[in-house]
């Protein structure tokens, strides 16, 4: 889906203008609600308190025995990749089985094959928990799990050079349980610290040091921290790890070794959330150009001349235009529904994140009708 020329990349901005805070700083939300501070979400994620299995004190100390039996562990394995793993494919099975081996022989250690077992434990853990606001809170499903992983990852993410993947792997699934369990702040700062971890890799890949297999490791990795990365920056405005500067430069997963839903969802979510990236360079970066929508478009929409409205509506058009060739794209047995109060797919749990991230470009491609209308009419 070719874009013009002089669009800006598929990147997020700096300072962006559709995070919560931007939005709560409109004069026609001020004008309702006062005065909030620019970082209001930051400064509540930052104070909430952590539950005490994360607290410094346990972190540093010595890590929790671990009682788990094997059936319990192989049932946790088997819905990881039963589910989970659809979502960020990152982990090829049979190389997992070898690592998996190597921790009931010798145990629980201080290894990053250790670490990476304990936080699919988690993961599969929390993923099959009915959600449970207060639960979540206090003690999460699966906190003991990464309450024994964190240490390893946290000194290896500081210290290591290994040019091993388990470690951003485990990065990305311990980031993604952090979702999981609303803590955006922890998911960020872990997935940042594999996306820096995960570009001293892609230099192998541009010089072709890598093997097929090895490759396409890589590639998913990438995009799968692509994917975590934007989901934070979206809504928090929080440093950047540079992988974003580098999506025209990798190439897509060919996903080979995983079915025809799981391999056709990754791949779209990819697609749109690079497409949602464009909108929100294309309209709503910090720097005003002649595409920018203002802070005061809520309540002043004569501030922009013919041209100015002309130009943005042609933006509008295109991205538009993009988001439906999108979902047409989609082979229709895995295509979101779009018609309001249409049953999802049972078996496709990606279904609805597709359909979200469908309305969220269609709401702002589509909001080109606020600023057509001439003053005369």
């Amino acid at each position: 889906m070719p874009m013009p020329a002089n669009l800006p990349p598929l990147t997020i901005p700096v300072k962006h203008k559709t995070s919560s805070s931007y939005l709560l700083g409109l004069p026609a939300m001020k004008a309702l609600i006062g005065e909030y501070p620019s970082d209001l979400f930051f400064l509540l994620e930052s104070s909430h308190p952590l539950p005490p299995e994360l607290s410094f004190d346990d972190l540093l100390g010595s890590r929790p025995d671990i009682e788990i039996s094997r059936e319990v562990a192989d049932e946790l394995v088997s819905q990881f990749f039963s589910s989970t793993h659809h979502n960020h494919p990152i982990l090829d099975r049979e190389e997992f089985q070898a690592v998996y081996m190597s921790f009931w022989d010798n145990g629980p250690d201080s290894s990053i094959g250790s670490a990476l077992c304990m936080v699919i434990f988690a993961l599969a853990t929390v993923a099959s928990s009915h959600p449970n606001t207060e639960q979540f809170s206090s003690s999460p499903p699966g906190m003991s799990f990464m309450q024994n992983a964190l240490p390893t990852l946290i000194l290896q993410s500081s210290w290591s050079f290994s040019s091993s993947l388990l470690l951003p792997q485990a990065l990305v699934l311990a980031s993604v349980y952090f979702a999981y369990i609303v803590r955006p702040l922890q998911s960020w700062r872990l997935i940042y610290s594999a996306t820096t971890i995960l570009q001293f890799r892609l230099s192998g890949i541009q010089a072709g040091e890598e093997s097929p297999s090895s490759r396409e490791s890589v590639i998913r990795l990438f995009w799968s921290c692509f994917l975590v990365e934007c989901d934070r920056l979206a809504e928090l405005e929080l440093p950047r790890s540079g992988l974003q500067q580098l999506t025209d430069e990798v190439s897509l997963p060919s996903c080979t070794n995983l079915g025809l839903m799981p391999s056709t969802c990754y791949l779209a979510e990819i697609s749109i959330r690079r497409l949602l990236n464009r909108i929100h360079n294309s309209l709503y970066p910090r720097k005003k150009h002649v595409l920018t929508l203002s802070s005061t478009t809520l309540t002043a929409v004569d501030d922009y001349s013919i041209e100015d409205v002309s130009s943005m509506v042609s933006v509008c058009d295109e991205l538009h235009s993009q988001l439906e060739t999108w979902h047409a794209s989609i082979p229709e047995g895995f295509r979101p529904h779009l018609d309001v109060g249409t049953p999802g797919t049972e078996s496709n749990t990606r279904e609805p994140v597709l359909r979200i991230r469908y309305l969220l470009l269609f709401t702002s491609s589509t909001g080109r009708s606020c600023y057509t209308s001439s003053p005369t009419e």
